[in-house]
């Protein structure tokens, strides 16, 4: 049975870091080319949160949580990437691709708080007793 979970959350962060991949190559931007000490260390630590994530949303008593789970790893993030490179480079006087801080900042700070809402509704919803609250 533990195996099941394991393979669950295994192939929900494949899906999210493939869908990432992805559209960086539809996209024409690499997160790997600007990967240095620092968000290895970022990256890995909201890795961590995602696997918090995973994990309670698979033991939840709400079977559909992982797929809200794999959902709101991959959409709020896709829809911002498409929204920058739709916008395009900035003007004025520090003029910058549209893709600079994607990877390094936006990204990871929409991926923590997403991650970071989820993990309270699957606190509050996901393992309540539905017999003794109110909510």
């Amino acid at each position: 049975m533990r195996g099941e979970y394991e393979l669950r959350i295994s192939i929900g962060y494949f899906i999210i870091i493939f869908s990432y991949y992805f559209l960086s190559l539809i996209l024409d931007s690499s997160f790997s080319e600007k990967l240095g000490y620092s968000n290895g260390i970022v990256y890995f630590i909201l890795f961590l949160l995602g696997l918090l994530n995973g994990i309670l949303s698979v033991f939840s008593k709400k079977k559909h949580f992982y797929l809200y789970w794999i959902a709101v790893s991959i959409i709020p993030e896709a829809i911002f990437m498409i929204y920058a490179k739709n916008r395009g480079d900035s003007t004025g006087l520090m003029p910058l691709t549209w893709d600079w801080g994607l990877w390094e900042l936006f990204i990871p700070i929409i991926y923590a708080i997403t991650q970071g809402i989820l993990l309270t509704i699957v606190f509050v919803v996901g393992f309540r007793n539905p017999k003794n609250s109110n909510i």
